[in-house]
């Protein structure tokens, strides 16, 4: 995720959470300022689109013969295509919080048109290689007490209620269940066949904090 990315993700925050969600610039200081956060997203390449190369100006004009020149410098005389453009969806998302013994989950969502397909899952796959990659064994989170379906997943993947945080959430006001997990020692690296029949072109997750960003890709791409 980098900082052009904060309003598309801005906007899915808002269609899920609503009054309580986080605003773009709310995403944008989690990238610039804050020293402990990581921002993951999560996109579907959905078709790459050739930009056709600009027609050669005539040649009359001096801006025209300078071109032609340094086309033929370069060993041709065709004009020279743009790159390809990879349009994307935006599938999901997460931030979390590098603290001294454990990954904090503080924004975790996926798009509503794109539940039940297993990506809640690879979501938390991506956040405990994280885990593993800094060597901490544990992921602490909160949930709306409402949110049953979140609550489901996080069970499923071994979390553990561990407390109750009153009044935690505003808009509508109710109270935070505190979870935590350990980070499982294993993981798997494919891609789960639902999700390869769902997405054709794979998925990709950008991951982007203030040293940089990566990126990885389901399934892996050959290097």
């Amino acid at each position: 995720m980098s900082v052009a990315d904060t309003p598309a993700v801005a906007e899915l925050d808002r269609l899920i959470f609503g009054r309580s969600a986080w605003s773009a610039d709310a995403f944008t200081a989690e990238l610039t300022e804050s020293r402990i956060s990581l921002l993951y997203l999560l996109q579907s390449p959905t078709q790459t689109t050739a930009i056709p190369s600009p027609s050669a100006p005539p040649v009359s004009s001096p801006h025209a013969l300078r071109g032609e020149m340094s086309r033929s410098d370069r060993g041709g005389s065709a004009p020279l295509a743009h790159p390809p453009v990879t349009n994307t969806t935006l599938l999901g998302y997460f931030v979390c919080w590098t603290l001294p013994d454990q990954l904090h989950l503080a924004n975790f969502a996926i798009h509503p048109d794109h539940r039940t397909r297993g990506l809640g899952a690879l979501l938390l796959q991506a956040l405990y290689r994280l885990a593993q990659r800094l060597a901490i064994a544990t992921v602490e989170l909160e949930v709306r007490q409402s949110n049953v379906a979140a609550q489901r997943l996080y069970r499923r993947h071994g979390f553990e209620v561990v407390g109750e945080r009153p009044n935690f959430y505003e808009h509508p006001t109710e109270s935070a269940i505190l979870m935590d997990g350990p980070v499982p020692a294993e993981l798997g690296a494919r891609l789960p066949q639902p999700l390869a029949a769902a997405y054709l072109n794979g998925l990709r997750l950008i991951w982007r904090d203030r040293a940089g960003e990566s990126i990885e890709h389901w399934p892996a791409e050959p290097g």
